[in-house]
């Protein structure tokens, strides 16, 4: 969290929104500017779109969700007009419109449960999750926060804006929940 603190305090532009290429303690250009079209290699604010509507769902933070939101008002017409120069951006757009599935698995890692829960969760496409796995609840986490394992047995929870279906310990039952068809 101190690290996207650190990077909002020196690169988002608090006039317009969005990020700059160069830090605001850079020596003095003549002009800062805002990459925000993607080739090979996505701009930089497609990569913080992205992050920011994670990182809001992880650490349960509003305003790094309304900076993801300031930036795609501030490139969407851009967007509009040349959407195959946006490809990254237009997947962040995607998501932040559709929603993530949240996915907590809580467990020992060197569980053999725990690793055929992580497993599952990756078994299928499934681009808009955001998933975090611990030992046991954490507080500091919104998804991590009141839950804990089932009678001792790692655990997943999938939800969506903080609100869970039954936790399972089942990767078949997890599998459903996701969406997944059985192979």
């Amino acid at each position: 969290a101190r690290l996207t603190d650190t990077a909002i305090q020196h690169y988002w532009d608090q006039q317009d929104g969005g990020f700059f290429f160069t830090a605001s303690d850079h020596e003095q250009l003549i002009h800062r500017s805002k990459a925000s079209t993607d080739s090979a290699i996505p701009s930089g604010n497609s990569v913080m779109l992205h992050n920011l509507e994670r990182l809001a769902i992880l650490l349960g933070r509003n305003d790094l969700r309304d900076k993801a939101h300031q930036t795609i008002r501030l490139f969407s017409g851009a967007v509009e007009k040349n959407p195959f120069a946006y490809d990254r951006m237009l997947a962040g757009i995607e998501a932040w419109h559709d929603g993530f599935v949240e996915v907590a698995v809580l467990g020992p890692a060197v569980d053999p449960a725990t690793k055929d829960l992580i497993r599952t969760l990756y078994r299928g496409y499934l681009p808009n999750k955001v998933v975090v796995r611990a030992e046991g609840a954490d507080e500091r986490l919104p998804l991590l926060a009141g839950r804990g394992l089932i009678n001792g047995h790692p655990v997943a929870y999938v939800c969506r804006n903080y609100a869970c279906r039954q936790p399972t310990t089942s990767p078949d039952e997890l599998a459903e929940q996701l969406g997944f068809s059985k192979s």
